[in-house]
């Protein structure tokens, strides 16, 4: 038995950590999965358990496996409504965001991580708070968003100074894979700077503790090389002892590349560069087509070396796009707020708002229907429930169905205008249109469809087939809630005639 344990499981939070982060620092990041796994299962304390959470999705990262990270996802962020602990907080967002950038879905993946900077401001100085911020940076410069992860990394070095790690400062993995994309985008001047900084700075220090981090030092000097900088030291000796994760795995494929590229040997390059293993992560999926262009430049051919370039530059633009779009978006959603606050406001108790979407809920939605009942005002009631929703849930855990049922919250309430929009449960809403006849009621549900349709949802849930089925019925003396089960008949009828025979 640990010391840290009893037969319960281990209870010293701080002991767990460095457990675990001694595994994680030394490239074993499959014994460290195994060994949070077995921590997570066995402890009772909430907060050990989330940050075992934490290691072992930090883990499945590291090894390149994340089948079966939603239910753990999910787990550990239920637990954050039981631990007061920006640290956990902040490292399980930026882990989160991580993992949203591996799937496309970048709108949640910078939310997680401008969730993740804010709990980390507020954190304690530890250990623990320096390796979350690390991790943050880490997150934010394989999504592109390398002034980010700049700053973020150096809040992590500040930390480590603070706690006399000098050791753990270096930041290589950020700085290497900024260089990196400053040359995918074409200014090869300032990459070559870039690392020469990394490696001239490692030259004046010591080697650091974490082997990723020295894998990646190896890996600017060998780019520097593969660029044709001369006297660069050969650093490849850092390579020896470093561990297995999918970054390693990558740079000790790739380091031979840039080698080859350095000695003139194009072709062998090439052949190296189609046998080895590439995390796309590591460096972007650029990266493999620039090797290629600096491969085929060296043998001649031109064309070719042109058509790697090119490649590399879409490569480029299609990681840049969506960041792109998300400015748009984001106004988008910042005017959906807006609104959805005005509405908040007009419903100011809160027994009478759901505090998920911000729409009112079922208890003021009686009270509106009852309203217009009493002043014999004709209305037409809908229900809408949205296909998808469980396999979003399933497949990227709650908390993307959570931001999927707060996007949706504001294009209805733009959709229905002047009516009332209400959260009936799950993923169920009901709509009220005052003064609306049936075949107007549907010509509004067709613009709701239109506008669900016109939503970026692969942003949030990439690869989700996302959409509203809603039904109508009038509003009668019979009241709301007959009126809720005839649109709901009516919504399960549509549904039934648009299933394929």
């Amino acid at each position: 038995m640990h010391e840290d344990e009893s037969t319960e499981g281990p209870h010293d939070h701080h002991a767990v950590y460095g457990q675990l982060r001694a595994l994680m620092q030394q490239g074993r990041s499959e014994a460290a999965l195994a060994e949070a796994r077995r921590i997570s299962d066995r402890a009772t304390a909430p907060v050990i358990v989330a940050q075992a959470l934490a290691f072992e999705l930090g883990a499945m990262i590291n090894v390149g496996d994340l089948s079966g990270y939603t239910p753990v996802l999910d787990r550990a962020f239920a637990l954050l409504a039981e631990v007061d602990d920006a640290t956990v907080a902040g490292e399980l967002h930026a882990i989160a965001g991580s993992v949203a950038c591996l799937h496309g879905a970048m709108e949640r993946c910078v939310r997680h991580f401008e969730y993740s900077r804010r709990h980390l401001d507020s954190a304690p100085s530890w250990v623990g708070a320096a390796d979350a911020w690390y991790d943050l940076a880490l997150g934010c410069s394989q999504a592109g968003l390398h002034a980010q992860a700049l700053d973020a990394v150096e809040r992590a070095n500040a930390l480590y100074t603070e706690l006399g790690l000098s050791d753990e400062e270096t930041g290589a993995q950020i700085r290497v894979r900024h260089a990196v994309a400053v040359d995918h985008r074409g200014d090869t001047a300032t990459a070559v700077r870039l690392l020469r900084k990394v490696v001239d700075d490692f030259g004046r220090g010591v080697a650091p503790a974490w082997s990723v981090d020295r894998a990646h030092i190896a890996y600017a000097a060998a780019r520097l090389s593969a660029l044709g900088v001369p006297s660069v030291p050969d650093l490849s000796g850092l390579l020896d002892g470093v561990g297995h994760d999918a970054d390693e795995r990558t740079i000790r494929a790739l380091t031979p590349v840039c080698a080859e590229l350095a000695a003139g040997d194009g072709d062998a390059a090439l052949a190296l560069l189609e046998a080895g293993p590439v995390h796309p992560a590591t460096f972007g999926v650029a990266e493999a087509h620039r090797l290629s262009a600096l491969a085929h430049s060296l043998a001649g051919r031109l064309p070719l070396a042109i058509a790697a370039e090119r490649a590399a530059s879409r490569a480029v633009h299609l990681a840049l796009d969506p960041l792109s779009a998300l400015f748009v978006d984001g106004v988008a959603a910042r005017i959906d707020h807006e609104n959805l606050r005005r509405v908040a406001d007009r419903y100011a108790d809160a027994a009478l708002t759901d505090p998920l979407t911000g729409l009112p809920n079922r208890r003021r939605l009686h009270e509106y229907a009852a309203g217009l009942l009493a002043a014999g005002t004709p209305a037409t009631v809908g229900v809408a429930d949205l296909n998808g929703f469980k396999a979003v849930n399933d497949r990227y855990g709650h908390l993307a169905g959570d931001l999927v049922l707060q996007r949706l919250a504001g294009v209805l309430t733009r959709a229905v205008g002047q009516g009332f929009a209400a959260r009936y449960g799950g993923d169920e809403f009901v709509l009220v249109l005052p003064h609306v006849d049936l075949p107007g009621a549907r010509a509004t549900g067709s613009r709701i469809h239109e506008a669900v349709a016109a939503e970026d949802w692969n942003s949030l849930v990439p690869d989700s087939a996302l959409n509203l089925a809603i039904g109508w019925s009038h509003l009668t003396d019979s009241g709301l809630t007959c009126a809720i089960d005839r649109a709901d008949r009516a919504m399960y009828q549509m549904k039934a005639r648009a299933r394929p025979a």
